[in-house]
């Protein structure tokens, strides 16, 4: 209920020009997805030190660690976002903790680290 008294504050933006400015002026990011393997807009996010709400059916989920950096939650459960987005609304200052959290952990997914992870991949399929 809480969210629902700010809901004056939800707006569809549309098409957005510059990506900073969109980061810059939410406070949490919410990707309720059930099928996007995984979106460059968690790290983003993420990057920006905002926490984020995902679907446990996502790639997205393997990133976030529930109540460190955001939450994960179960997919097509619209009760179990908006208990989240309450407890953010509810809990100001988690978003600020969350979100140092976030930026913390997507400063390790650097060019580099991809690089690292797929060439380990493809060992791991090569030796099998």
């Amino acid at each position: 209920k809480a969210f629902l008294d700010g809901i004056n504050r939800v707006r569809y933006l549309g098409w957005v020009k510059d990506i900073s400015d969109f980061y810059n002026n939410i406070s949490i990011y919410v990707q309720p997805s059930t099928t996007e393997g995984f979106g460059i807009e968690i790290p983003e996010a993420m990057a920006y030190e905002r926490p984020v709400i995902v679907t446990s059916t996502t790639g997205a989920a393997d990133l976030v660690t529930d109540g460190v950096d955001g939450f994960v939650v179960p997919p097509k459960n619209p009760q179990a976002i908006l208990d989240k987005i309450n407890y953010f609304y509810s809990n100001p200052s988690e978003i600020m903790r969350m979100g140092k959290n976030a930026m913390e952990k997507a400063k390790k997914f650097t060019w580099d680290f991809v690089e690292k992870q797929y060439i380990k991949m493809f060992q791991e399929i090569l030796d099998n």
